[in-house]
């Protein structure tokens, strides 16, 4: 239990470095329509690479044993 409890923070680590990223990148773009910090449109671009790690991770779990 306290591994699946790990994982989940390693998963809400990763969505919050990917959101992270994705501001500060937004943030420095010197395109206009970029630079609106819109917190739903960049919490969605979070997601959804996280929840493909999150697949491919339980995946190759799955796999190892």
């Amino acid at each position: 239990m306290c591994s699946k409890r790990k994982r989940n923070i390693y998963y809400l680590f990763t969505f919050i470095g990917l959101l992270t990223a994705i501001i500060i990148i937004r943030r420095c773009s010197p395109y206009e329509e970029w630079k609106d910090s819109n917190l739903l449109v960049n919490s969605l671009m979070a997601a959804i690479p996280t929840g493909i790690f999150i697949l491919l991770d339980q995946i190759i779990r799955r796999h190892k044993k």
